[in-house]
């Protein structure tokens, strides 16, 4: 098939795993809820934002290179595997030795004993990553869809029998070793790759060179992905980062199922048209166009509703956590095309940009968290979406700088959907408001409150956004039509 269709198709199914898993883990995660409660996931959740932050220098790095370089090789590959796997075995002693510290840092006990039982998962990461990154090249999104479902479900059903049966912050572990373990031995059977130590000097030294140069960019962006979780726990303490990951948790499980779905597609594809700076840009609008007008009401259409949500399948206990979960699901709407703009970047080689600007705004990020931080959690989410806004626009422009993108375009693909979303949650809000939405019952209240910011959207996408909803609609058509045989 054309590199376009292909692209799409691909998207799609990336986006069907992504999205299928993020489901799954979403229900998985309201279902352990009830049974364990903020205060445990709160333990869980700051151990995890160490390990995912560590992920930046050990695996993260090494495969984002690979990928990039849109054709597999054997020998880089296993130069990468040799790279990521002792990356990840150094940074597990470290963490598990650096426990104790963490515990005092967070003033929680049980984050020493949960750090050295989670840290080992890094190395599991590695392996899984870079056989990832195989199928990625040979744009087997399919095969990553079904691998993701798999360990999503087989991780879950553990998780929710251990927390059943009272085990508390260690059915959370369990969850997570099953689900990793379930991964990489699902990635291995359908992977073409086998690790090998049949690695050339030249190899190693040129993709150690490469990951060290975005090891900080990637860094940097995993700190300043983790920081606000961070700061809530200082602050507040372990129980209300606890109920902020619940909004966090909601944002990136949209985030992965659809930006990273995006993303996977859009590295190699980008890669291949890098020779041609005029239909790589027309390729990158396009690209941002359809993820901006899509993703953009799923995201801020889950903040506005966020109060209902909650209380129906959580309850009372977790409602705190809908006010920052609006704040932060709009920040999500935004950071679906901020991760396309870095792509572009890290094709035309500028590494060097993506680690100043992400430098940036982690420090435009720690200045207002330390200003507002001891207001809570509400203050917090309001800092990451300001920041947000300000990595987006200067990602584009960075990406400007080299390509022919136009500030029109980016008005029309990024503004217009934001503003349509955000008008779409003030409608919605003042609905909840009325005399008529108070007397529904929750279930009723909530259909409402949907159906209507629903046909809003859409009937404001058709008057004032139609070259989008076009674009989409053609997008559909590439993947329903039916692909010849041989093909």
């Amino acid at each position: 098939m054309p590199l376009k269709d292909r692209a799409i198709k691909g998207a799609i199914w990336a986006a069907f795993g992504g999205n299928g898993a993020q489901v799954l883990a979403f229900v998985i995660f309201i279902a352990i809820s009830r049974m364990v409660g903020p205060a445990a996931f709160g333990v869980v959740a700051v151990c995890l934002l160490i390990v995912e932050l560590t992920r930046a220098i050990t695996s993260e790095c090494v495969a984002v290179n690979l990928v990039s370089q849109a054709r597999f090789d054997k020998r880089a590959f296993d130069a990468g595997f040799i790279l990521a796997a002792g990356a990840s075995l150094v940074v597990t002693l470290a963490l598990i030795a650096a426990a104790p510290l963490a515990a005092m840092l967070f003033r929680s006990p049980e984050v020493a004993a949960a750090l050295p039982l989670l840290a080992p998962l890094l190395v599991v990461h590695a392996l899984s990553r870079l056989l990832e990154s195989e199928l990625t090249l040979r744009m087997a999104f399919r095969a990553l869809a079904m691998r993701s479902i798999g360990a999503v479900m087989l991780g879950g059903a553990v998780g929710v029998g251990a927390a059943y049966a009272g085990w508390g912050v260690t059915a959370l572990i369990l969850q997570q070793w099953v689900s990793a373990g379930a991964a990489m031995i699902l990635l291995f059977l359908q992977a073409r790759w086998r690790p090998g130590f049949n690695v050339g000097w030249a190899h190693l030294r040129t993709l150690a060179a490469q990951s060290a140069a975005i090891a900080p960019a990637n860094l940097v962006s995993n700190f300043r992905q983790a920081v606000d979780g961070f700061a809530v726990a200082s602050f507040s303490g372990v129980a209300a980062a606890g109920l902020y990951n619940l909004a966090k948790r909601t944002r990136l499980a949209f985030q992965l199922g659809l930006t990273s779905a995006i993303g996977r597609v859009a590295l190699p594809a980008f890669g291949q048209l890098k020779g041609d700076p005029k239909r790589l840009a027309n390729a990158a609008e396009r690209a941002m166009q359809l993820a901006a007008i899509l993703a953009f009401p799923v995201f801020v259409g889950t903040g506005a509703i966020a109060p209902e949500l909650i209380q129906l399948v959580l309850g009372p206990v977790w409602l705190e956590a809908a006010a920052p979960m609006a704040l932060l699901m709009i920040g999500g709407a935004i950071a679906t095309t901020t991760g396309l703009y870095e792509n572009l970047l890290l094709i035309l080689g500028r590494r060097g940009r993506i680690v100043g600007l992400h430098v940036f705004v982690l420090a435009l990020l720690g200045v207002l968290i330390l200003l507002v931080g001891r207001n809570g959690p509400v203050a917090i989410a309001a800092a990451v979406l300001f920041v947000g806004a300000v990595h987006n626009f200067g990602a584009w422009n960075l990406a400007a700088q080299r390509l022919p993108l136009r500030i029109g375009a980016y008005i029309r693909n990024i503004g217009a959907p934001l503003i349509m979303s955000v008008a779409m949650f003030a409608l919605i809000a003042f609905v909840r408001d009325t005399d008529m939405a108070h007397a529904l019952p929750l279930v009723l209240r909530l259909a409402l409150l949907v159906a209507i910011g629903a046909v809003f959207y859409i009937a404001a996408s058709w008057l004032f956004a139609r070259t989008a909803v076009d674009a989409t609609l053609d997008a559909a058509r590439t993947v329903l039509k039916k692909v010849p045989n041989g093909a």
